[in-house]
């Protein structure tokens, strides 16, 4: 997990700890961002699968992941910037298909900002 990537969480984004910093980040051996600690999102979804519960926030970059079997035990955190398009679909068709497991209050206070409801179908 050691190749280098550009944190989306760096430069340009809203963080203090912007300057100097390139950007230039890579995944730690316990599977986080050497720049923002987010999980990597290949471990995001293998702790979904596992059954781990993801406590939702205020925001609508971030979720905590109560890790299950994993060398970081406890409470993760995730930012939703590092997904991909591609995982964020995934991310859709798994909350849709009821397969997230969602602390309480067993939904998410502020939706994920690539994620919108759809409006109830008329009768």
């Amino acid at each position: 997990m050691s190749d280098k990537f550009f944190c989306p969480r760096g430069p340009g984004g809203n963080s203090p700890f912007a300057a100097p910093f390139n950007g230039e980040a890579d995944w730690r051996e316990d599977g986080t961002c050497s720049y923002c600690g987010s999980l990597n999102p290949d471990l995001l979804f293998a702790q979904i699968e596992k059954g781990a519960e993801l406590g939702p926030t205020d925001k609508s970059y971030k979720i905590y992941v109560r890790l299950v079997d994993h060398q970081v035990r406890g409470a993760g955190k995730f930012y939703f910037q590092h997904l991909s398009d591609e995982q964020q679909v995934r991310f859709v068709e798994l909350y849709n298909a009821h397969q997230l497991k969602i602390g309480m209050p067993g939904h998410f206070y502020t939706l994920p900002f690539f994620m919108t409801l759809k409006p109830p179908s008329a009768p």
